[in-house]
């Protein structure tokens, strides 16, 4: 019997062994997964530097309140650009154009058209039109801003630039000593044996043909003298 007892006693402490043995391994389980969750995660250690917030709600940057920061910013990129060139917007710009210039129509519903060298629809002129119907039947350069249907001319300015198939100078008629001389865009101009009626005409704006120094000069009046 003490042979028994004994022997069942060694056997139930070899129970109570095994039973701490195996109440003891979670314990020693969790610190291995605890430095292994710690090594997954260094934003975990930084969890508590501040980062970690910012971390967290990545997964939820989908949300509205994440994407109002970033909404003012899309819907204002095609501003960004800025406002577009006058060239993109279709804001016309001045264009030199050379041809004839005509009075057409009836009084008192006349209008001076410009019609194109090498051809093309005719062009309806405004601004100066009182110096322009001056210029019936010469040939002129004028630049302007044409309209946005392309059939009319905004005049800025222009130069007479031939007559009668001939080239003429255009400018201001000013005394030059005792002599006249035209003053043009490009300069002066004296005039060498000028009709003896343009001397009445100084200060008027005129185109005047021929050979400046020798004459004959052939010429109109496009502005009188003030």
């Amino acid at each position: 019997m003490s042979g028994a007892t004994a022997a069942g006693g060694a056997l139930a402490a070899l129970v109570l062994a095994s039973a701490a043995a195996c109440a003891r391994q979670p314990e020693r389980g969790d610190e291995p997964a605890g430095q292994v969750a710690g090594a997954d995660s260094g934003a975990g250690a930084a969890a508590d530097t501040g980062a970690g917030p910012a971390a967290a709600s990545a997964p939820d940057s989908g949300s509205d309140s994440t994407n109002s920061a970033a909404r003012p910013a899309e819907r204002s990129s095609p501003q960004s650009g800025g406002a577009a060139r006058p060239a993109e917007q279709g804001v016309p710009v001045a264009t030199p154009v050379r041809g004839t210039v005509r009075v057409v129509g009836s009084s008192p519903f006349t209008r001076v058209e410009l019609r194109p060298e090498g051809g093309g629809p005719a062009l309806t002129l405004a601004g100066d039109t009182a110096a322009l119907r001056r210029a019936a039947a010469l040939v002129v350069e004028a630049r302007g801003v044409p309209s946005a249907d392309g059939r009319e001319l905004q005049v800025e300015r222009f130069a007479v630039v031939a007559a009668n198939g001939e080239p003429v100078l255009d400018g201001f008629l000013r005394r030059d000593g005792d002599g006249l001389a035209l003053e043009t865009a490009t300069g002066r101009v004296r005039l060498g044996n000028p009709p003896a009626a343009l001397r009445d005409q100084v200060g008027a704006r005129v185109w005047i043909g021929g050979p400046p120094a020798t004459g004959p000069n052939p010429y109109g009046v496009l502005v009188p003298a003030p």
